[in-house]
C-alpha cells in the first residue's frame, strides 16, 4: 500500500497500477476513460475531480486504505491565487430589491435609454476589446446598475438594456471568480429578456446561464440546458439570417465545451463539427448578441475541447491553423494563447509554452493576470527553471503580478 503523502496522487496511481499488472488502456476501460486521460492524471497534468472516479479507481486497483490512498491531506506546491478585486459595491447594488417606480415622462425616458443604449455598447465593447477590460468594465458598472434600475418600469426597450447590462455584470463575475454573484446576475439577465419578446435575446442569456452551471463545477447541468436551448432556437428561430445563424453556432460551441467537460468525447466532437457546418454558411466571424461565432471561433473551441481530454499535441496541431488575425476581440486572443501555452506546457515545450504567454500578455495583459489557466502555466515553467528563458519568464511573472 502506498501511504507516503509526499509522494504526488498521480504517481501513488502509477504505481499502484503497475503492482496490479495493469496497462493504462486496461485502467481506463475500467473507470471509464481514456488511456490518454490514465497518462495525463499519472503525469500531475490533469487533476481528478470527482470524486465517483477516485472511488472507482481506489476500487480497481484494490486499495484498501482509501483514505490514505487519495491522500487529501497531501501538501500542495503554493499557487498565487487570482487578485482580490473588491465587488462590494456590485454585490450591493445586487442584492437590493427592485421596486415599481412610476414611469418617467415619455421624453425623458427616450433620451435616458438612448444615452444608456451607448453606455452599455461601449463597456460590452471594453470588456471584449480593452487590454485593461477588468479595470475599465469594473470601473463602469456600478454606475450601470444604478441607470437600469432607474429606467426598470420604460417597457420593451428597458428589458433589453436591463438585460444586456445583466449578462455583462455575470460574465465579469465569472471571469474574476464569483460564480455565487454570477448566478445572481445572469438570473436577472434571463428574466428581464423574457419580458424582450426576442427570442434571440432570452436564448443568448439563458446561454449565459448554462455557462455559469459550468464554472460552478455542474458541467453535466449545463450540458442539459445548452442542448435545450438548441432544441429552442430550432423551434423559435429559422435560422435564416446570419444574426440568426451566428447565435445558433455559438449555442453550439456552448454545449460542445459543456459536453467535453461532462467526459464525453464523442458527443462533443459531433457538436464541433455541427459548429462547423454552421460556420460554413457566414461569410466572416461575428459578434452578434456579443456572442462571438465564426470559423475562427469554432477551432478555437476545438483547441480547448482536445485539451479538456489531454490531447495536447492535436490541440497544437488544431492550433497550428489558426489565423490570430481573424480573432475578433482581445480577450478571446489572449484566452486563445493562453490555450496553447498550456498545451505546451503539457509537451514540456517551454520555449512554445513562453511565446504563446507573451502573445497572450501582447493582445491582454489583464488576462494573463486573471486567467487561472495562466497563472499555473506560469507556475509550472519557474518550477522547471530553464535558465534559457529564465529571465524572460521571471519578467512576464513580475508584470502579472506573479512573482
Amino acid at each position: 500500500m502506498i501511504s507516503d503523502l509526499d509522494v504526488p496522487l498521480g504517481k501513488r496511481i502509477e504505481l499502484a497500477r503497475r503492482r496490479r499488472g495493469l496497462s493504462r488502456a486496461v485502467l481506463a476501460g475500467l473507470v471509464g476513460r481514456s488511456a490518454e486521460w490514465i497518462r495525463q492524471v499519472e503525469r500531475d497534468e490533469r487533476a481528478v475531480d470527482r470524486l465517483s472516479i477516485l472511488l472507482r479507481l481506489a476500487e480497481v486497483l484494490k486499495i484498501s486504505d482509501v483514505a490514505g490512498f487519495l491522500g487529501s491531506a497531501m501538501p500542495q506546491a503554493p499557487r498565487r491565487s487570482a487578485p482580490q478585486v473588491q465587488v462590494n459595491e456590485l454585490r450591493e447594488l445586487l442584492y437590493q430589491p427592485k421596486l415599481t417606480r412610476e414611469p418617467a415622462p415619455a421624453d425623458d425616458d427616450d433620451g435616458q435609454l438612448d444615452h444608456l443604449r451607448r453606455d452599455l455598447a461601449e463597456t460590452w465593447t471594453g470588456w471584449q476589446d480593452s487590454p485593461n477590460r477588468y479595470t475599465i468594465t469594473l470601473r463602469r458598472l456600478p454606475a450601470l446598475l444604478r441607470a437600469i434600475d432607474e429606467i426598470a418600469d420604460a417597457g420593451e426597450c428597458a428589458d433589453q438594456l436591463i438585460a444586456g447590462t445583466y449578462r455583462l455584470v455575470s460574465a465579469v463575475l465569472r471571469r474574476i471568480g464569483d460564480q455565487p454573484l454570477a448566478l445572481l446576475a445572469i438570473e436577472r439577465a434571463v428574466e428581464a429578456a423574457r419580458r424582450t419578446g426576442d427570442p434571440l435575446a432570452e436564448i443568448t442569456c439563458a446561454g449565459g446561464f448554462a455557462t455559469t452551471l459550468l464554472s460552478l463545477g455542474f458541467p453535466d447541468r449545463a450540458r442539459q440546458l445548452a442542448l435545450s436551448l438548441l432544441d429552442e432556437l430550432q423551434t423559435r428561430v429559422p435560422a435564416e439570417s446570419a444574426t440568426e445563424i451566428s447565435v445558433y453556432g455559438a449555442m453550439q460551441l456552448t454545449a460542445a465545451e459543456a459536453t467535453a467537460a461532462d467526459d464525453d468525447q464523442v458527443a462533443a466532437e459531433r457538436l464541433l463539427d455541427q459548429a462547423r457546418q454552421t460556420a460554413a454558411r457566414l461569410a466572416d466571424d461575428r459578434n452578434d448578441y456579443r456572442t462571438g461565432f465564426g470559423p475562427t471561433d469554432v477551432e478555437i473551441h476545438a483547441v480547448r475541447i482536445a485539451l479538456t481530454f489531454g490531447r495536447s499535441r492535436h490541440a497544437l496541431r488544431i492550433a497550428e491553423t489558426v489565423d490570430t488575425g481573424r480573432i475578433h476581440a482581445r480577450e478571446r486572443r489572449a484566452r486563445h494563447y493562453i490555450t496553447v501555452a498550456q498545451a505546451h506546457s503539457r509537451e514540456s515545450n517551454t520555449f512554445g509554452a513562453i511565446f504563446s504567454l507573451l502573445k497572450a500578455e501582447e493582445a491582454c495583459p489583464e488576462e494573463i493576470r486573471f486567467s487561472a489557466e495562466a497563472r499555473d502555466v506560469v507556475q509550472d515553467l519557474l518550477a522547471r527553471d530553464n535558465a534559457l528563458v529564465r529571465t524572460d519568464l521571471w519578467a512576464l511573472a513580475e508584470r502579472s503580478g506573479l512573482a
